[in-house]
C-alpha cells in the first residue's frame, strides 16, 4: 500500500514552480503576487488538501544576520543589539532566526520575509546582498551605496560625531597631546568613518595652536605596543576607537604601572554593563542601541506592509557618558 506523502508549503511550491515565500504570500493574502501565480498556487493547495493554521501562516520570519561568535565576544555592543532586535521583532509578532556568516550559504534553502543585518564588513555585506533576493533588508551600523537598488535601509550611529565628541571634550579639559588607538580593520565602515574623522581633525590642527593629535594603528595582538608608543609620545589622553580596544587599553596601562586618570586620561566606547563597573569607571561614548534596533524593526514593518517613501538612511547621535577616567589638566 502506497503511503500518502505529507503536503506542506515546500511541496506546494515545488508543484507550482515557485518559491516557498511566494506560497506563504498567497496564504497570507498579500498583494504582491501576480494573479496567474496566485490562482495556480490556490488550485494546487485545494487539490492537495493542504491545510494550515492561520496564526502560523501569518507570522513573518525575519533573519537577523551577524558575523560570527568572535565578533560577539569582541564587539560588546552586539549582544544587547541582538537582544533588542529580538525584543522588538517578537513584540510585533515576527518569528526571529539568528544566523552567523558561517551559515549564510544555507539561507536560500530557508524561507524568510526580511533580513536585519549587523554585519559591518563590506565584502560580507556584498555577499548578503546576493542572497536576499526581493526581501527587504535593514542594516544596522552600516552605510553602503546599495540603497538605490532594492528594498534596503540603513540605521546607524554617527561615527564621525562620536570621535568629535571625545576630541572636543578632552581639548576643553586642557589635553594638548591626545592619541587614538585604532585596529587595522579592512572593509569596515565603522572604523573607516572614525579614522577619517580623526585624521581630518589631525590635519586641521597642524601648524595651529590646537591640541596635538596622534594616531596609533595596531592589530588585535599588538594593542599593548600601541599603548607603549602612546606613552612614549607623551600623550596625556587616549581615545579607544572601538569596543575591542576599550577593554584592552586599561589592561595594558595597568601592566605599565600607568594610573587612570592620574597619569593618563582615557575615553572609550561604551561596553554595556561593563564600563561603569571598571576601576575607575570609564568615560565613554554610548551608541543608541535601543533606538537603532527599534527603528530597524519599524522600517522592516513598513517594508512588509507595503508602505511608500520608506527612509533609506537614518543616523543617530551618540552620547558621552561622564565618569571617572578623565582628569582635567587646568586648574
Amino acid at each position: 500500500m502506497r503511503t500518502k506523502r505529507s503536503v506542506n508549503i515546500r511541496s506546494v511550491a515545488r508543484q507550482a514552480s515557485v518559491s516557498p515565500a511566494t506560497v506563504s504570500r498567497v496564504l497570507n493574502k498579500e498583494q504582491n503576487v501576480k494573479k496567474k501565480t496566485h490562482d495556480q498556487v490556490l488550485s494546487i493547495i485545494k487539490a492537495s488538501g493542504y491545510s494550515f493554521k492561520p496564526g502560523l501562516a501569518q507570522k513573518k520570519h525575519i533573519a537577523v544576520l551577524y558575523n560570527n561568535a568572535a565578533s560577539l565576544a569582541q564587539n560588546y555592543y552586539l549582544p544587547p543589539l541582538l537582544a533588542n532586535c529580538e525584543k522588538h521583532l517578537v513584540r510585533n509578532n515576527y518569528s526571529v532566526v539568528f544566523i552567523s556568516s558561517a551559515n549564510f550559504d544555507y539561507i536560500n534553502e530557508l524561507q524568510f520575509h526580511g533580513f536585519i543585518s549587523l554585519v559591518h564588513n563590506r565584502s560580507t555585506f556584498d555577499k548578503i546582498m546576493q542572497f536576499t533576493g526581493h526581501a527587504p533588508l535593514v542594516a544596522i551600523n552600516s552605510a553602503y551605496s546599495h540603497s538605490c537598488l532594492k528594498k534596503v535601509s540603513f540605521v546607524y550611529s554617527d561615527h564621525s560625531q562620536s570621535v568629535r565628541l571625545a576630541l572636543d571634550y578632552l581639548a576643553g579639559l586642557g589635553h594638548n597631546k591626545t592619541g587614538m588607538i585604532s585596529l587595522r580593520y579592512q572593509n569596515d565602515t565603522l572604523s573607516f568613518e572614525r579614522l577619517k574623522t580623526y585624521l581630518d581633525y589631525c590635519r586641521k590642527t597642524i601648524g595651529k595652536t590646537k591640541p596635538n593629535t596622534y594616531l596609533f594603528l595596531c592589530d588585535d595582538n599588538t594593542i599593548g605596543n600601541a599603548v607603549a608608543d602612546a606613552l612614549q609620545a607623551g600623550c596625556t589622553a587616549l581615545i579607544a576607537s572601538s569596543e575591542t580596544c576599550s577593554l584592552k587599553i586599561p589592561h595594558y596601562l595597568a601592566q605599565y604601572n600607568v594610573r587612570i586618570p592620574d597619569d593618563i586620561s582615557l575615553v572609550t566606547f561604551e561596553l554595556p554593563g561593563i564600563s561603569e563597573f571598571l576601576s575607575p569607571p570609564l568615560t565613554s561614548i554610548r551608541q543608541p542601541i535601543e533606538k537603532m534596533s527599534e527603528k530597524a524593526v519599524e522600517l522592516m514593518l513598513q517594508y512588509l506592509t507595503g508602505a511608500k517613501n520608506i527612509e533609506k538612511n537614518i543616523k543617530f547621535d551618540n552620547n558621552l557618558i561622564f565618569r571617572s577616567s578623565v582628569k582635567p589638566l587646568f586648574r
